[in-house]
């Protein structure tokens, strides 16, 4: 066994893995990378879309809006991911992604379609709800399937996933505003001709699909729409992906194995059997056993700190870069929503060297010291992207820093929490821990919309909200280091 491990140790990460592990990884980060592109869609185009939704009176307290607009999709996703966390533990990781992927293009398809601020929100709330639950069965399938050597580093490649959605809705936002709607329309059938071609999955019902598509689109352009509506016409494009990873990702055998368990030991509760502390500890909803045991009761509470602070300053600050770029920029007599384009670009395209930094560290000196380490950094990168920042390429830059530690820190949820919990409850525990903090965080849009509009700009509003940083750091030190450690059975 010790010859075993020594030779494990001196070959690559990256030789260690399957082509099935691969393939897991690829499903997962682009669960997350359609996210992280609906999340920041919505982010660029909210102050668009309101200015089309709204009446003209209302336009002074579009900070407002907006900042309800975004609570009520983080709110949704809250709540959607405690939901998608319990079934990811009950029908299964692979399953539970799939369905998270199809809800999520449908949801995202009808926002297409608002017809005034109210129904956007409304909109916005049930695609929060549809994605709340994706991350969850990523983490945990690539978590339970990559080998403890490797897990930091798959993880932070899985959670990248989140900035390239980033960077490629900043980048189809620089454009999209160009293309009428006939463009669109001939784009994807276009797209429907070219996978005639194709000719191995069935191309006469992906042709359907395009020209459906097609046909949405000839009726969206009979409501005079804005250019941010193609956005989201983009983001029904995902349902697509569900035939591969239903063909070529596995289940976990770590799930699958708890599930025998859990079934065995519901029969002889059934039969009147006395059972033993595992036994009731696998009968038992996964929700209230994350309460059960003192111990996984604590790791729950210090991990909902620190994934709280990083979710609230995330979504109070972060999401506030582009307006503030594009303000500053206006200010300059420079075209706004180009810059906001580059500030989405810059952000996002750092956040993957801060996603994929952090696993690639925590697996080298550990989860915790590399934790404080970016929370740390992230707290300075608020003064320097709303106060020190006098012009917009100093903007950038910091915009760049903050994507790498205040977004690149999420990691830890990936690379972390996994470890903490045992497989009969992980996906329900990384459930909670990633999307509690939401129906919390949803008010830090509101809050910080509120002060910028009423007490003293974006400067102001983002120094407050990252003062919750000191949450963080006084409740990761409790967390026991797991770096190297085998995941709990």
């Amino acid at each position: 066994m010790s010859e075993a491990v020594i030779v494990a140790d001196d070959v690559p990460w990256y030789r260690l893995l399957s082509r099935s592990q691969w393939s897991t990884l690829i499903a997962a980060n682009l669960g997350w990378t359609f996210d992280g592109y609906e999340m920041y869609a919505v982010v660029l185009t909210v102050g668009v879309a309101l200015r089309e939704l709204l009446d003209p009176s209302q336009y002074g307290q579009i900070p407002v809006y907006a900042g309800t607009v975004i609570a009520l999709t983080l709110l949704g996703w809250g709540i959607g991911g405690l939901i998608g966390g319990v079934l990811a533990d009950y029908l299964g990781r692979k399953r539970t992604m799939i369905l998270a992927i199809l809800a999520y293009s449908i949801m995202t398809g009808l926002s297409v379609f608002a017809w005034d601020w109210v129904s956007f929100a409304v909109l916005r709330f049930l695609v929060g709800i549809a994605i709340g639950s994706e991350w969850v069965t990523g983490a945990s399938i690539v978590a339970e399937l990559w080998p403890d050597r490797a897990r930091g580093r798959g993880v932070g490649l899985m959670q990248c996933g989140f900035g390239i959605g980033y960077f490629i809705a900043a980048a189809v936002w620089l454009y999209v505003g160009t293309m009428g709607p006939e463009a669109w329309h001939y784009v994807f059938q276009h797209l429907g001709a070219a996978i005639d071609q194709v000719g191995t999955v069935g191309p006469e019902a992906w042709h359907s699909v395009f020209q459906r598509l097609g046909a949405a689109i000839d009726q969206v352009a009979t409501m005079n729409a804005g250019a941010w509506r193609y956005m989201f016409i983009i983001g029904v494009l995902p349902a697509l992906t569900t035939l591969w990873v239903r063909r070529s990702i596995p289940e976990s055998e770590r799930w699958e194995h708890i599930r025998a368990r859990r079934r065995a030991a519901v029969k002889r509760k059934r039969s009147g059997a006395m059972l033993g502390a595992e036994e009731r500890a696998l009968v038992r909803v996964t929700f209230v056993d994350l309460f059960a045991d003192r111990e996984i009761r604590r790791r729950v509470i210090l991990a909902f700190l620190v994934s709280l602070a990083a979710t609230l300053a995330y979504w109070g600050i972060g999401a506030w870069i582009p307006p503030y770029v594009a303000a500053a920029a206006t200010k300059a007599g420079l075209n706004g929503q180009q810059w906001v384009s580059y500030a989405g670009m810059a952000n996002t395209g750092a956040s993957m060297i801060g996603f994929i930094a952090f696993g690639v560290l925590a697996d080298a000196f550990g989860r915790k010291p590399v934790m404080i380490f970016y929370v740390i950094a992230a707290f300075l990168t608020v003064p320097m992207m709303f106060v020190w920042a006098q012009d917009l390429s100093m903007m950038l830059i910091a915009a760049a820093l903050s994507g790498i530690f205040v977004q690149g820190q999420f990691t830890f949820m990936a690379a972390w929490l996994p470890e903490l919990f045992p497989t009969r409850m992980r996906a329900t525990a990384l459930g909670f821990v990633f999307n509690m903090p939401r129906l919390i965080s949803w008010l830090g849009p509101l809050i910080s919309g509120w002060i910028i509009a009423n007490l003293g700009g974006y400067g102001n509003a983002a120094m407050t909200i990252a003062l919750i940083y000191i949450l963080s750091l006084a409740a990761a030190p409790f967390l026991p280091e797991t770096k190297g450690k085998p995941l709990p059975a």
